[in-house]
């Protein structure tokens, strides 16, 4: 960018010359010799403005290039935020759960321990007074099967404390189990979250690096859009002084002599005028008319003249000047 710079600043200043050296008299071989500087200058120009309109074409690629990485890495990053936020809503019921399942389990250690309390009692009772009781059972029993049916009621209690002692013990159990199976679960979930978290901020640091190559190309396309904008300003101005001394080897040929260049076709895909720049995007000046027609299409002068330049152009492919004086 730098030698190109340089470049354009040489063209400029030796235009300046020519033009600061330019008197009124001057002979028909001193303007023939300007014209050709002039035309010589111009063609550079064109070459520069050429260049310049693919160099942008070139960053403007590349810029949209990294806006597409951009978007990715920017949509990615929506969707882990988007999963982070789904793992604390899932984290949130996980520690919500727990803290049911805990209640539940202090509820059943507390009916336990009742449980057991009112158990030991009971046995201690029988252990203590276990030859009492029967004796009791057996006297105040009206008969053998009274007896036998007093007895079988104590044991029956007995054996009914046992089993609800144990079906506690049971549900305190999966109790236990439930609350281990979602610690686990909160713990995997907190782990997911961490790596979404480390992915998260990865990607943070990558939309930033993308957005600094971004600026940057940006700043290269607005340099090079400001060369642009003084190449072709100055490629004006060659063009004014080259219809000028033009004007002094002869007169211009009047509309009534120009034909239409391109007997195929008459379809003007761009009309002489203010125009929509196709590179800069803004209102610019379009100095000519662009005509589309088939390729191998014929096309003839305008006017009589002379051919000044054939050769081929980056910017407009295989070209012709005619100078029809003027």
């Amino acid at each position: 960018m730098e030698k190109r710079w340089k470049k354009y600043c040489s063209t400029i200043v030796l235009t300046a010359l020519l033009t600061t050296i330019m008197v009124p008299a001057v002979s028909a071989d001193d303007t023939d010799d300007q014209l050709a500087e002039y035309r010589r200058m111009q063609q550079q120009l064109k070459d520069d403005i050429a260049n310049s309109k693919k160099e942008i074409n070139n960053l403007t690629m590349e810029k949209n290039k990294n806006l597409q990485s951009l978007k990715a890495i920017n949509d990615n990053l929506t969707q882990i935020s988007q999963q982070i936020d789904l793992l604390n809503i899932d984290i949130a019921n996980a520690e919500s759960q727990i803290q049911v399942t805990e209640t539940e389990i202090n509820n059943k250690q507390q009916d336990l321990d009742g449980r057991l309390a009112i158990f030991n009692t009971r046995l201690k009772e029988i252990y203590m007074y276990g030859d009492v009781d029967f004796l009791e059972v057996l006297l105040q029993s009206s008969d053998l099967t009274d007896f036998l049916t007093r007895f079988e009621y104590l044991r029956y209690i007995a054996e009914n404390d046992q089993r609800l002692l144990e079906e506690v013990k049971i549900l305190k159990q999966a109790l236990e189990d439930e609350k281990a199976s979602l610690v686990t679960q909160k713990n995997d979930l907190e782990a997911k979250k961490a790596e979404h978290v480390s992915r998260s901020e990865e990607l943070k640091v990558a939309s930033a690096k993308q957005q600094e190559i971004i600026s940057s190309i940006q700043g290269d396309i607005d340099e090079e859009m400001a060369m642009l904008d003084a190449f072709e300003e100055e490629s004006n101005k060659i063009a004014t002084q080259i219809v000028n001394l033009q004007s002094k080897n002869g007169t211009a040929p009047s509309a009534s002599q120009f034909v239409w260049p391109c007997p195929s076709s008459k379809r003007v895909t761009s009309s002489y005028g203010m125009r929509t720049h196709p590179i800069k995007k803004t209102k610019s000046m379009h100095t000519g008319v662009d005509i589309g027609a088939s390729s191998g299409s014929n096309i003839v002068a305008a006017a009589p003249g002379t051919v000044i330049m054939a050769a081929y152009n980056s910017a407009y492919g295989n070209y012709t000047i005619i100078d029809h004086g003027g």
